[in-house]
Order: structure tokens, then sequence, then C-alpha cells
């Protein structure tokens, strides 16, 4: 696999959080700050993929749009109108 470098900037307590759990486990810190970016990726893998999407984002927007000037009614109004809510 290739490697890039990279710089950043985190906050010392963060620093120091990644040093420790870098010691625990044994593993150096680049390691673990990789591992840190793939668990990341797969919890946001459903926004990721939407905001890939530039349909999809003109629909969500579009969607959006016509909510605000209410031309879109909530599930609870839905089912009050086809006699489904109490």
């Amino acid at each position: 696999m290739e490697t890039a470098v990279m710089s950043t900037r985190i906050d010392p307590t963060r620093k120091q959080l990644l040093r420790i759990i870098a010691s625990v486990e044994n593993k150096p810190i680049y390691k673990v700050i990789n591992e840190m970016i793939d668990c990341y990726a797969e919890v946001h893998k459903e926004t990721l993929e939407i905001l890939s999407r530039p349909d999809w984002m003109k629909r969500i927007k579009k969607s959006k749009e016509k909510f605000r000037k209410g031309e879109i009614i909530s599930h609870e109004e839905l089912g009050k109108q086809l006699g489904l809510g109490s």
C-alpha cells in the first residue's frame, strides 16, 4: 500500500490519549490513526455515499425546500388523512 505524509494539529489532551492508546495496543501511532479513519469512514459510510451523489443531493435539497414551503406532510398527518391514525 502506498503511504503519504500528512501534518495536522491536535490538542495536547488528544495527543496524549493517542499515545496511551498506541502504547496499550502496542501499535505505532500511525496505525491507530489509520484504524480511527477506517472506523469513522465506516460509521459515516451512508452519509459519504449520499454526499458523493450530486443527484441525491439535489433531491434532498428539493425535498427540504418543499417541506419548508409546507408542500410535504408528516407521516402522522398522512395517517390521519388516510384514517389510519387515532
